[in-house]
């Protein structure tokens, strides 16, 4: 393996030279002190027989004739390029140009985690650092949740799931009271499906597409927020319009209650900012600012603090005290997509690529990391038990886990499309998932989880 970097990161060159041969890789760098020499005889050759060539992407490294000659000759002589971003936002032009667009961040000073070196293993031909664990019991759906024809085309897509990322698709919310399952999707129609009876009691119809869904922690209302930048409280019993809030004509990425229900928490389309407003009367309280550049995708309230609020952009993980309009803790990086609390509020769960990071909420530390292979993850949700996680992503499939063990225990198939969405009910007995394709389904879940089988993971230190 070939690395190539600015001597600026020779630091890090050296800790993740030192981590790779740890775990039986062979590593080949040149020495500083020749930085910049020997490309007939030596480095050339190098980069010919490295098996995979890995580039330390920064600012300063792209920047540099040297390590753009390594580069060019590594596309040229079409050995694999497996880059680390050591830098957010900073990518090769020369890779981009060259269609290459795949590249693995890594957080400030941190080394790359399992699945870039068992990608890394891979590509040279070598075994995972981790045998492949048994499969997991598969469940099919035991409800569907029959709604009318779509207003938007739903025809099939010649390959579903990876593609159907971008296919017409629903949100879903299961009821805190658990007699109500919330459904909205980008026809602009919201479904109120009555679970007991099986049927859609309630059918509000907007305009545009619905971008963001929540209950009120009561049941009585639910908040929707579409992609025009409208905010509305509808009544859970009739349907009947509540509230109605007028953002910037911009995408609703959140639109969240307080766990008292007195605040709501909304952010749109590029702005870096979190509105808060009076619940009750619709009224402006405060507005925090996330950051010039840090758009907020994801904002999620406390189960148990009123005014603690979790935000999530592409750059980092913010825990927000509302009231005094101040930030509580930061970590870097986040994900773009699912951001969980514990039910007791202990815990906060991220998907971050291939990874669900699960934190203790009050320091901010990584307690476990699980890594999903096979799916692009989109959403994650804990169940009530505190116990079990769910997640969903590119694959159609939900995978329900249950930490610290590092493989799922069950996995709910039958999924049409790429799942954006589960939810629990209340009693945890049952989960709802909606995505691609516009067929929310219900599975049953066993009374008793299965019983995870034990299995030795090789660590690695950063």
């Amino acid at each position: 393996m070939y690395i190539a970097y600015h001597p600026s990161d020779a630091g890090y060159r050296d800790r993740l030279a030192a981590q790779l041969a740890a775990t039986g890789m062979t590593v080949w760098f040149q020495p500083p002190a020749e930085y910049g020499t020997q490309w007939l005889t030596v480095i050339r050759r190098q980069i010919d027989t490295c098996g995979v060539f890995v580039v330390l992407m920064t600012q300063r490294a792209e920047l540099s004739d040297w390590v753009d000659q390594q580069v060019a000759h590594a596309l040229t002589a079409g050995v694999p390029i497996m880059p680390l971003l050591l830098e957010r936002d900073w990518t090769f032009k020369r890779l981009s140009n060259a269609g290459h667009r795949t590249f693995t961040g890594v957080s400030p000073g941190m080394l790359p985690r399992r699945p870039y070196l068992d990608d890394l293993r891979t590509a040279l031909g070598l075994p995972p650092l981790v045998p492949p664990s048994p499969e997991p019991p598969v469940l099919q759906p035991a409800t569907v949740i029959a709604l009318p024809p779509s207003r938007v085309d739903t025809g099939e897509r010649p390959n579903p799931g990876w593609e159907d990322l971008h296919s017409p698709s629903a949100r879903l919310v299961w009821s805190p009271g658990g007699e109500t399952i919330a459904v909205a999707g980008n026809d602009g129609t919201t479904y109120f499906w009555d679970v007991a009876v099986g049927a859609v009691r309630v059918t509000i119809e907007q305009q545009e597409e619905i971008s963001a869904l929540a209950w009120t922690p009561d049941s009585a209302s639910l908040v929707t927020g579409d992609v025009d930048g409208a905010v509305r409280v509808w009544d859970a019993a009739t349907g009947r319009q509540r509230l109605h809030i007028s953002e910037d004509r911009q995408t609703v990425n959140v639109a969240a209650w307080s766990c008292d229900g007195a605040l709501l928490a909304t952010a749109v389309g590029d702005r870096s900012t979190i509105r808060l407003w009076d619940a009750a009367t619709g009224a402006a309280v405060t507005t925090l600012n996330a950051g010039r550049h840090d758009l907020v995708g994801v904002g999620v309230w406390s189960p148990i603090e009123p005014h603690l609020l979790a935000v999530q952009d592409a750059r980092s993980l913010r825990l927000w005290d509302t009231n005094a309009n101040t930030v509580r803790a930061r970590v870097s990086p986040a994900g773009h997509y699912g951001l969980a609390w514990s039910p007791d509020g202990r815990y906060l769960a991220t998907t971050l690529d291939e990874e669900i990071i699960i934190r203790d909420a009050a320091t901010m530390t990584e307690q476990h990391v699980l890594i999903d292979r096979k799916a692009a993850l989109r959403c994650v949700a804990w169940a009530p038990d505190g116990k079990r996680l769910a997640t969903g992503g590119a694959d159609c499939s939900v995978r329900i886990w249950q930490p610290p063990h590092p493989d799922p225990i069950l996995v709910l198939d039958g999924h049409p499309a790429a799942v954006y969405t589960v939810s629990w009910s209340p009693d945890g007995r049952r989960l709802a998932a909606s995505g691609g394709g516009w067929t929310p389904l219900i599975w049953d879940l066993p009374a008793e989880p299965p019983t995870p089988t034990p299995r030795l993971i090789a660590q690695t230190s950063d």
